[in-house]
């Protein structure tokens, strides 16, 4: 069972109705979610003893969606209650993170950033299946650092482990793994920063300003680095430096 103290903060009502409220682009609509939503709490209510005794951790479904001419993208099917206590573990750690993993900034603010200020070069990268393999322990590590929510960093590794059938990876286009994601990869754009690199993330995707060629080289190495050591690497493919007017 999950520990009385921490149950009684999770906020399940409130994400069940969150989940049943979501719509995935990348699926089939979820009629029997849409027929449902208007009772969330009555669906709460029932869920709710079987979450009490942590019965959740069903290995994922696991459907390829087509990304057109950029091949598949896998996405995890997770069952209501697994989504629900999922949603409502990620929203007790991400209270007590900073704003800069929980609230992204527009794509175009994020886009234009690296402009002005000297830069001569933007540098632009992503990393390669990105939500596949970020490292779970790794994870824990960084939020019981941030937070000190150690047993609510303890039930999501366990709920994350059981779901993904591996210690690596989280559920795609899903709002709380965008906000793990992007407590995971800030760790390099953190090490990047106090490199002296101006750096600037959205998700999985890079932009470094540089004043030289020279420099833009390097950071792109110092990129790689660093998401090296989270045990990921950059998409050569998607790996560009391009002149600031462009």
């Amino acid at each position: 069972m999950i520990d009385a103290s921490l149950f009684n903060r999770l906020g399940l009502t409130s994400a069940v109705r969150h989940e049943l409220a979501l719509r995935n682009s990348l699926l089939p609509r979820r009629w029997d979610y849409e027929a449902l939503s208007p009772h969330h709490e009555e669906v709460a209510k029932l869920l709710i003893p079987g979450l009490r005794r942590h019965v959740t951790g069903r290995p994922a479904s696991v459907v390829l969606s087509a990304k057109g001419w950029r091949g598949v993208r896998p996405i995890h099917v997770m069952t209501l209650p697994d989504r629900s206590l999922y949603r409502a573990v990620v929203d007790l750690i991400a209270a007590s993170l900073p704003a800069v993993v929980t609230q992204r900034a527009p794509f175009e603010i994020f886009n234009k950033a690296p402009l002005g200020r000297g830069t001569r070069y933007v540098s632009k990268s992503d990393v390669a299946a990105y939500y596949e393999f970020v490292d779970h322990a790794r994870l824990a590590d960084e939020l019981i650092a941030q937070t000190g929510e150690e047993p609510a960093v303890d039930l999501l590794a366990g709920l994350l482990g059981r779901v993904m059938g591996r210690r690596v990876g989280l559920p795609q286009v899903n709002t709380a793994s965008n906000v793990l994601g992007d407590t995971y990869i800030d760790i390099a754009r953190r090490r990047l920063a106090r490199g002296g690199y101006a750096v600037f993330t959205y998700s999985d995707d890079f932009r470094i300003a540089s004043k030289t060629l020279a420099d833009a080289r390097g950071a792109l190495e110092a990129c790689a680095e660093e998401v090296r050591e989270l045990g990921l690497v950059l998409n050569e493919r998607k790996t560009f430096t391009y002149g600031a007017k462009k």
